[in-house]
């Protein structure tokens, strides 16, 4: 079908089901064999399409199911899909999922096929709970960023935090709005290749790890509305290659720890390049301490409130020095 075909686009198509030949297996021929790009928006009762083994740059699945990609990913025939150029979405480099509310876990053997991907990025799946042992099979994977999962535990079993072990190419970390993350997945601490780490909005977060010291090749660093963060690592000072550290909009017990020369970690970080950190007033700080010391004893109301909370504090103070 469409021979030519190289990007898809399916918007609001609330009755499609599917569209793809179901035929013999010896039949069975790639569907849209130069599709590159395809994005499934708002198509609720899709349940299946074609494999895609030529899908390359980019999928975007939103406000959809996740039937087609677990189908897609799953349902291979090993006898049909001998060579590695029909394995399904196995040349696919970027995969998106935005607000697929009947995804729960990322399916672990279908993630084996994924042996091109690049760039993940899972965003307000607020009923996923796991991303399985699948992830360390995306051993190619640069790019990362889970979004407001409300129900994510990346704190899990030991079985799922070795997963991590298998992100070998991993540049880019970001966790942002996940409630439930107490600490950091064990498993990351032997991600020495990443570059760049962001964490957002994680209420629940309490300390970060001395492990952190063998991300070697880390050099932006950036925490934000982390409330609940009280100190720095004691072997911060390891991060040789940190260029710069980003602590901005509501870290209220971190934020005077890192106070120049005078702040109990700043031995912690005097020898990173550039530090971007906000600086409250005394008063914003007793607001912002008075309403997470509420909102800590209701879990529910800390997310809806979270985006208020943001950018009552935007008073940016840049230190920069040399080493």
């Amino acid at each position: 079908f469409f021979p030519s075909l190289e990007q898809l686009q399916l918007y609001y198509c609330p009755n499609l089901k599917g569209w793809w030949w179901k035929g013999p297996p010896r039949l069975l021929i790639p569907s849209f064999p130069c599709l590159s790009e395809l994005s499934v928006s708002g198509c609720t009762e899709l349940d299946s399409m074609p494999r895609f083994p030529c899908l390359e740059k980019e999928l975007v699945l939103s406000n959809s199911s996740c039937k087609p990609m677990q189908q897609t990913l799953i349902r291979v025939d090993s006898s049909t899909f001998a060579s590695s150029s029909f394995v399904p979405l196995s040349k696919l480099k970027r995969l998106q999922l935005h607000r697929i509310e009947d995804l729960r876990i990322l399916p672990e053997k279908g993630l084996q096929n994924l042996t091109s991907l690049e760039s993940l990025h899972i965003v307000h799946c607020h009923r996923l709970e796991s991303l399985s042992q699948g992830i360390q099979h995306l051993t190619g994977l640069q790019q990362l960023e889970i979004n407001h999962c409300d129900k994510l535990d990346l704190g899990g079993n030991d079985e799922d935090e070795m997963g991590w072990q298998g992100l070998k190419s991993l540049l880019s970390l970001d966790f942002v709005g996940l409630p439930k993350l107490v600490h950091l997945p064990s498993g990351l601490q032997h991600v020495t290749t990443l570059h760049k780490f962001r964490i957002s909005s994680c209420c629940s977060l309490r300390a970060l790890p001395d492990w952190i010291c063998q991300w070697t090749s880390l050099q932006q660093f950036e925490i934000s509305n982390c409330l609940g963060l009280t100190s720095l690592p004691n072997k911060m000072s390891s991060l040789t290659s940190l260029k710069v550290l980003t602590i901005r909009k509501h870290c209220p017990n971190l934020l005077p720890r890192c106070e120049r020369k005078t702040g109990d970690d700043w031995y912690k970080i005097s020898h990173i390049p550039k530090l971007y950190l906000d600086r409250p007033s005394e008063e914003e700080v007793k607001n912002v301490r008075k309403r997470f010391n509420a909102y800590h004893h209701y879990p529910s109301k800390v997310n809806n409130s979270k985006e208020k909370l943001a950018g009552k504090i935007n008073l940016v103070h840049m230190v920069e020095h040399t080493t």
